[in-house]
């Protein structure tokens, strides 16, 4: 053999090796799996961390078997502390309100991987007001002068469709009402039940997580706001692919149909997860631009 051929066969040789763990070998990019220490998983903390992580505990022990990662839920006290942990654990995966799915996707390359699927079946979710049941504010114009409690101002459930129907009211709820912002969605619903403030401005499904010493009767929906999409697990631009396609294959997976799925769903308070895409939060970009919200 000539040494030209040699060295021919050799470069070729040389194309089709591995170079990296999501390497391109003869023309085809092969994602392997990452020697991973863990992958860190951040769940925006709608409730306290107890409540949090009865919730989401399964579905993490779950995607630990599923994708054979090491999967760590990373915790957080308040929303308004989520993005910090994010960024100080290096999270791997978040699951968060489409607000903040904007912002990281500015901010940090985020990118959806799935969205939530509701119980009923619905891929979307809207916000309430609620009163003590005694109160006199029955309507959403009686809010005005009031204090109202939300846990989070870059909430969608808990604060922008909230803003947005209030402003629809003729209502200014940075000059009409004052807001006091809490920790968590059962802290604004305890602050209501103890007459602490006159409205709280939650997620529709609040009453799944209320404290024991809350009685749901005494609570009063007085409006609904708009429908959301519903909240995404995503990964970031640092993110090795090899664990986002691991973590999005494994919730698709999850099939209401099979008992033990079923049961880790709805601890969760979902039904299954569907593919998501960037477009599908493009109806809430133009909602935030209308409102004039930062984010």
């Amino acid at each position: 053999m000539s040494p030209l051929s040699r060295a021919t066969r050799f470069v070729l040789l040389l194309t089709c090796i591995p170079v990296s763990a999501g390497l391109v070998g003869c023309g085809h990019e092969v994602h392997t799996r990452p020697r991973h220490p863990a992958v860190r998983v951040g769940i925006q903390p709608v409730y306290s961390l107890a409540v949090m992580s009865g919730k989401y505990r399964p579905l993490i022990e779950y995607l630990s078997a599923e994708t054979g990662y090491r999967v760590e839920q990373i915790s957080s006290l308040s929303q308004t502390s989520y993005l910090s942990a994010l960024e100080g654990a290096r999270a791997d995966v978040a699951f968060l309100n489409p607000l903040l799915y904007l912002q990281v996707a500015k901010t940090k390359g985020a990118y959806p991987l799935v969205r939530v699927v509701n119980a009923d079946g619905t891929d979307r979710y809207r916000g309430v007001i609620i009163t003590r049941a005694d109160s006199r504010v029955m309507r959403v114009e009686d809010i005005r002068g009031c204090i109202a409690m939300t846990s989070y101002k870059k909430g969608v459930g808990g604060y922008l469709g909230q803003y947005r129907l209030l402003r629809e009211k003729g209502i200014d709820p940075t000059n009409d009402l004052t807001i006091v912002v809490g920790r968590t969605q059962d802290e604004v619903a305890q602050a209501v039940f103890d007459g602490r403030v006159k409205a709280g401005f939650v997620r529709e499904d609040f009453a799944t997580s209320l404290g024991s010493g809350i009685d749901p009767s005494e609570l009063r929906i007085i409006a609904y706001t708009d429908y959301f999409p519903t909240w995404t697990f995503v990964a970031f631009r640092d993110t090795h692919p090899a664990v986002a396609e691991a973590v999005k294959g494994a919730l698709l997976r999850l099939d209401p149909q099979d008992a033990r799925h079923r049961s880790i769903l709805e601890t969760a308070g979902a039904a299954g997860f569907v593919e998501a895409s960037d477009a599908d939060y493009d109806r809430l970009r133009s909602i935030v631009a209308e409102s004039g919200l930062p984010y």
